[in-house]
C-alpha cells in the first residue's frame, strides 16, 4: 500500500499548504494563477489517488469489486448523512465526497469490465459505458427539479463558502502546521474493536435516556488473510446516570489464503457500571464494570469464535483532568470455542487533548493465549476522537501487534462516525 500511502500524503499535503497560504479551500476562490495551481495539483493528486486506492482495497485487500464499492458508498453515505444533520463545512463535506467518488468509480469500473474469473461482470467497454450511462440518465430523472435563482444561491453559498478560523487559531495553526503535517503523514503511513476507537474500554457512562450509535468499519491484515467489520452499528443507551445498556450487531468479512466469506457476525451485548464517580480537586476519577456477552447469531463459516457463546468480565478504571484522560482495566474472557481456553485481558489508553475539539492518543493492550497451545498476544493503536459538532464525532485509530505480527495483525483500522442523541 505503499504507493497509495504516498499519494494520500499528498493529496493531505496539497490541501494543507492551500489552506495555509490561502485561508480557504473553496472551489469559488480558484481566481489567480497561484489558487488555480493549488487546484489542479490536488485534483491530480485525488484522482490517482482513487485509482490506486479502488485499485488496492479491490485487489491487493482482497475485498473484490464489490466489497470495495460497499466500503466507499457507505464513506459516502456518511458524508450525505453529516450533509443533512450537521454543520460541518459544506467545503470539507465537498472534498471529502470529491475525494470519495473517485474510488468508488474505478472499482465500479473495474467491476462492469473485469472478467469473470478475477470478480468482474466481463462486459465489453462500449456495454459497461451504456449502462454507466444508463445510470446517469436515471439519475438526472430521480432528480429532475431546477433549484429557482434564490435556492441556487443558497447552495452555491453552502457549497463554496471559505473555511476561515480567527486570527489567533490562524497564527496557533500557522505556527504548528508542519507538526500537524507530520502528524498527518505518520497516520497515513500506519494505517474486535470494545470502546471505540480503542480496544481497552473505560467506566464512563452516557446520560440518562441518551443515545450514543457508532457507524463503524474495522479491518485487520494478516500474510495470510484479512478481517474486517463492514459495517458494525455500536449502539449505547443510558439508562440511568450510572448503567449503559449496549449492543452490537455486525456484518463481517473474512479472507484467508485466498478464500472470501461474508455474512453475519456474533452479536455483542453488556451493561456498563459505573460503581463509583468522584471528582478530588479538579481531577476526575471513575471505576466500573462492563460484562459484555457475544450471543452466538454468527455465520460458522467466518470462524470457529462464530455461533459460539463468550463471555467477557472487564473492570475499568478512569483518570481524567483539564487535558488529560486516562482509563484501562483488566477482564476475564470466557472461550467456548472449539480449541480455545479462557484468557486474561489487559490494556491502558491516553487521551491528550490538543484543542477543545480533537483528543489524540494511543493504547498498549495484552492478552493471553485464548487457544490451547496457542501464543498471548499484546499490540498498540494510535488514534483520537474529533468532534465535528457537539453530537457528532469522528473516532479513528491504527496499530498493529507487537508480537506474532505476521500471523495476527500486521495493520489494523477503524473509522466510525459517533453520533449523540
Amino acid at each position: 500500500m505503499g504507493g497509495t500511502e504516498l499519494l494520500s500524503a499528498l493529496l493531505a499535503s496539497s490541501l494543507l499548504i492551500w489552506y495555509c497560504a490561502e485561508g480557504s479551500i473553496a472551489v469559488n476562490t480558484v481566481r489567480s494563477p497561484k489558487v488555480e495551481m493549488f487546484y489542479w495539483v490536488t485534483i491530480m493528486f485525488s484522482q490517482t489517488l482513487g485509482t490506486a486506492l479502488g485499485d488496492w482495497t479491490a485487489d491487493t485487500a482482497g475485498l473484490g469489486y464489490d466489497g470495495a464499492a460497499e466500503i466507499f458508498g457507505s464513506l459516502l453515505l456518511l458524508v450525505v448523512l453529516a450533509y443533512n444533520r450537521t454543520n460541518i463545512s459544506r467545503v470539507i463535506l465537498f472534498w471529502a465526497a470529491f475525494v470519495l467518488t473517485r474510488p468508488l468509480g474505478a472499482v465500479l469500473g473495474d467491476y462492469l469490465d473485469k472478467p469473470i474469473a478475477h470478480g468482474g461482470l466481463e462486459l465489453s467497454c462500449y456495454t459497461a459505458s451504456e449502462v454507466l450511462l444508463a445510470l446517469i440518465v436515471i439519475g438526472f430523472l430521480i432528480f429532475p427539479g431546477k433549484a429557482s435563482q434564490k435556492n441556487a444561491l443558497v447552495i452555491r453559498e453552502q457549497y463554496t463558502k471559505p473555511l476561515y478560523i480567527s486570527h489567533d487559531r490562524k497564527q496557533m495553526f500557522d505556527k504548528n502546521r508542519k507538526k500537524l503535517l507530520l502528524f498527518l503523514m505518520v497516520l497515513l503511513s500506519d494505517a474486535a474493536f470494545a470502546g471505540p476507537p480503542f480496544v481497552t474500554d473505560d467506566p464512563e457512562t452516557l446520560e440518562k435516556n441518551a443515545w450514543e450509535v457508532n457507524y463503524a468499519v474495522s479491518k485487520t491484515w494478516r500474510d495470510s488473510g484479512a478481517s474486517a467489520a463492514i459495517p458494525s452499528i455500536d449502539i449505547n443507551y443510558g439508562l440511568t446516570p450510572d448503567i449503559q445498556l449496549h449492543a452490537q450487531p455486525r456484518y463481517s468479512y473474512e479472507y484467508e489464503s485466498g478464500s472470501k466469506i461474508f455474512g453475519f457476525d456474533n452479536t455483542e451485548v453488556g451493561v456498563k457500571y459505573r460503581f463509583s464517580d468522584q471528582n478530588i480537586q479538579n481531577q476526575h476519577i471513575m471505576l466500573g464494570i462492563y460484562p459484555m456477552l457475544q450471543l452466538p447469531s454468527g455465520n460458522k463459516k467466518l470462524g470457529d469464535t462464530r455461533g459460539k457463546t463468550q463471555l467477557f468480565l472487564p473492570i475499568w478504571a478512569q483518570f481524567d483532568t483539564e487535558k488529560w484522560n486516562v482509563y484501562g482495566g483488566t477482564g476475564y474472557r470466557i472461550n467456548q470455542s472449539l480449541n480455545s481456553k479462557n484468557s486474561w485481558f489487559l490494556g491502558l489508553t491516553t487521551l491528550y487533548k490538543v484543542h477543545e475539539d480533537l483528543r489524540l492518543g494511543g493504547e498498549i493492550y495484552s492478552e493471553s493465549a485464548t487457544e490451547h497451545q496457542g501464543n498471548s498476544g499484546s499490540g498498540f493503536n494510535l488514534g483520537g476522537i474529533y468532534n465535528m459538532t457537539p453530537d457528532y464525532h469522528l473516532l479513528f485509530s491504527f496499530g498493529q501487534a507487537l508480537n506474532n505480527v505476521p500471523s495476527t495483525n500486521r495493520l489494523s483500522g477503524f473509522l466510525a462516525l459517533q453520533v449523540v442523541y
